[in-house]
């Protein structure tokens, strides 16, 4: 994507300083940016790159400014501007939604007509799907699960059954929700498992790593 500086400003709400119509496409590290990019600087120490930089301009805080030989974008919090910088720079893909014919969905989940379920995803009985959800290929989400609106699910990572998942989460690849905890009980000379009956409950804006565990309760959510 390309913005002039002008465009950049007005979206993080910037007081600009130089050339409006200047324009970028890319991001880069303050020490390390060319001609074309942006980068940011929030702390004096770094004061030596951002005086020789060649990036098109940076982000910065206003008693930093003076020292800056490029235009800027004067903000109060540089690394938060900066993220939602890169956020309007490099948007995430756009899932078409829709059900891929290779994914195996019960007749009793509830799907939203504009989630996307990508390949080989399965989803079972009385599982909700909502609004502008995206699961990737191969997740799997068990019976009476409930996947809140905006949701991402990455490639193979599973929700177990009677979990429910928040608006907005970001679940990465092959993470786990749900799966029993550390249930055992010694008797009679051999381990005894204990069910573990409880649920796992996600609120919204959450997001989990690739490869992590949330256990379920052992007798409540």
């Amino acid at each position: 994507m390309v913005f002039s500086l002008q465009q950049i400003a007005d979206y993080i709400n910037a007081r600009l300083t130089g050339q409006g119509e200047l324009e970028v496409n890319a991001v880069a590290p303050i020490d390390d940016a060319s001609a074309g990019s942006i980068s940011f600087i929030y702390d004096k120490k770094y004061l030596k790159h951002l005086q020789s930089t060649s990036a098109t301009a940076v982000i910065l805080t206003e008693d930093l400014l003076e020292y800056s030989p490029v235009p800027c974008l004067v903000v109060d919090n540089p690394r938060a501007e900066y993220a939602r910088v890169v956020s309007m720079l490099y948007p995430a893909p756009v899932n078409e939604a829709g059900v891929h014919e290779s994914a195996v969905v019960s007749g009793e989940a509830v799907i939203d007509p504009t989630a996307s379920i990508a390949e080989n995803c399965v989803i079972e009985a009385g599982a909700t799907i909502g609004a502008r959800v995206r699961l990737e290929p191969g997740v799997v989400i068990g019976r009476n699960s409930r996947i809140g609106d905006a949701c991402h699910i990455y490639a193979n990572a599973t929700v177990y059954y009677g979990c429910t998942i928040g608006k907005n989460c970001i679940i990465h690849s092959s993470a786990v929700i749900g799966s029993d905890g550390f249930g055992f009980e010694f008797d009679n000379g051999q381990w005894l498992k204990i069910p573990q009956v409880g649920g796992v409950i996600i609120g919204d804006n959450v997001e989990i790593g690739a490869c992590s565990v949330v256990d379920r309760g052992a007798l409540r959510d």
